[in-house]
This record gives C-alpha cells, structure tokens and sequence, in this order.
C-alpha cells in the first residue's frame, strides 16, 4: 500500500477526503491529515510518504510553501494539488515543483484517481 496524507483547510473537504473515499481500493492508505501546512510538513520529515495531496492557499503555509519545503528531503514525495483556485499562475508553480497533478475542486474520486 502506498502512503497517502492529505493536507486541506477546509475541515469537511478534509474529512470527506480522508474517510469517505476508497482509498485502499486503489492501494493507498491515509496515514495522516491535516488542516494546515506547518503541521503536515513536520509529520513528513518525520515519516516516509509516497503520496502529498494539498490545497494551495491556507493559513500560515501555503501548499505551494509546503511542497518547496519537501522538495528538499531525500526522497520527496510525489505531490498533487487540489484547489478551488482555476489560476494559471499557481498551476505555473506547481509545474516547477514537479507536482503531477493540478485538480480545480470539487475533484470527483475518478478525477483524483485517474492521475
């Protein structure tokens, strides 16, 4: 099972995200949420995740702050952005960290998947 953690200001999206999709039906687990940035990048120094998926703008740390921040550890995971914001210049810095995915919420489970 590859490890997933979500990281979403918005606490229902969140919830949604991490217990009502099916995750292990596509071999992933959610090892951890969160609903800010700062917290979710110290359990990531401190735990090997295969799978960021973040928000972009929330408090104190942007998604786009948090996946830099990863970029820098040895073995970074891969990152996926969902976001409610359709902008080109944050999908333009997403790009340059090497995100794979750039999803405009509300993102179907098919949607997410499917990257």
């Amino acid at each position: 099972m590859y490890t997933l953690v979500i990281v979403d200001d918005e606490k229902e999206l969140l919830e949604g995200l991490s217990h009502y999709f099916p995750w292990e039906s596509i071999g992933f687990v959610v090892a951890a949420s969160f609903l800010e940035g700062r917290s979710a990048l110290s359990y990531c120094k401190q735990h090997k995740i295969d799978v960021l998926l973040t928000d972009i703008r929330m408090p104190f740390m942007s998604g786009l702050e948090l996946i830099a921040s990863l970029k820098q550890l040895p073995s970074p995971p891969l990152f996926c952005i969902m976001s409610a914001y359709n902008d080109f210049e944050y999908a333009k810095q997403a790009i340059g960290f090497g995100v794979q995915d750039y999803l405009v919420k509300p993102a179907s489970f098919e949607e997410i998947t499917k990257t």
